[in-house]
C-alpha cells in the first residue's frame, strides 16, 4: 500500500548546504522507491516518481539540464546524477588541501579523533595516497618529540603504524598520570604535620 510510506519532503534548493540537502533527499527517495517495491520498475516510472517529489523549483532546473551524447533525459540515473552535479558546488582542491595541512590536534584530542577528522578534510582533497597524507600530517604536526623521533626510526612507517605507535604513547602518559596520583595518596604523613597536632 503506497499510502502506508510518504515520499520524501521536496528538495530545499535554499538550503545553506546544498550538498547535503541533495545527498539526503537522494537517500530518502532511493528508500522510499525500494520501501514501495518500485525500485525495480522501469526508468520512466522512477522519473516520474522523481520529479513529482522533488518540488516545482527542483522541476525547472530539471528542465535546464544538457546532456552528452551517451546521455538521456529518459534515464533516472542519468538524471539523478545531473541534480548532484547541480547541488554540488565546485570544489577548489588546492583550498581544501590548505585546509587540510592546516589543521592542527586540539589539546586532549585522542589520536583516534583526529584521524577520524583528518580522514573527513581528506575526502575533498583528491588525493592519490590519502593514508600516506594523513600519516604525514600527523609525523609533522607532532609535539612530542621523543614521540616524533619513535614515528622518523620507524622503517616503512605506515598510517597504521603510526597510529598504534601513538596509542600506546598516550597509554603510556595515562598509566603515569595514574602513577603519579597513587604516589601522591600513599606518601606518609610528614613528620612536621604530626608535631603541629
Amino acid at each position: 500500500n503506497m499510502d502506508a510510506f510518504r515520499p520524501p519532503a521536496p528538495l530545499r534548493l535554499d538550503s545553506p548546504n546544498l550538498a547535503a540537502e541533495w545527498s539526503s533527499f537522494e537517500k530518502k527517495l532511493i528508500w522510499f522507491l525500494v520501501a514501495i517495491g518500485a525500485d525495480g520498475k522501469p526508468d520512466a516510472t522512477k522519473l516520474a516518481m522523481l520529479l513529482t517529489t522533488v518540488g516545482d523549483d527542483a522541476v525547472k532546473v530539471f528542465e535546464t539540464f544538457t546532456y552528452a551524447q551517451d546521455e538521456s533525459a529518459d534515464e533516472f540515473n542519468v538524471v539523478m546524477e545531473k541534480f548532484k552535479e547541480y547541488c554540488t558546488p565546485m570544489r577548489n582542491v588546492v583550498y581544501e588541501r590548505y585546509v587540510f595541512w592546516q589543521h592542527a590536534r586540539s589539546a586532549g584530542e585522542l589520536i583516534d579523533q583526529y584521524v577520524t577528522h583528518q580522514r573527513h578534510l581528506a575526502k575533498n582533497c583528491d588525493f592519490k595516497e590519502e593514508d600516506n597524507m594523513i600519516r604525514d600530517h600527523i609525523v609533522f604536526t607532532c609535539q612530542d618529540t621523543r614521540l616524533k623521533e619513535r614515528l622518523l626510526r620507524e622503517a616503512d612507517l605506515t598510517l597504521a603504524k603510526a597510529i598504534a605507535i601513538y596509542r600506546a604513547a598516550e597509554a603510556t602518559l595515562e598509566q603515569i598520570k595514574t602513577f603519579n596520583a597513587d604516589q601522591r595518596t600513599i606518601q606518609p604523613a610528614s613528620t612536621s604535620n604530626v608535631c603541629a597536632v
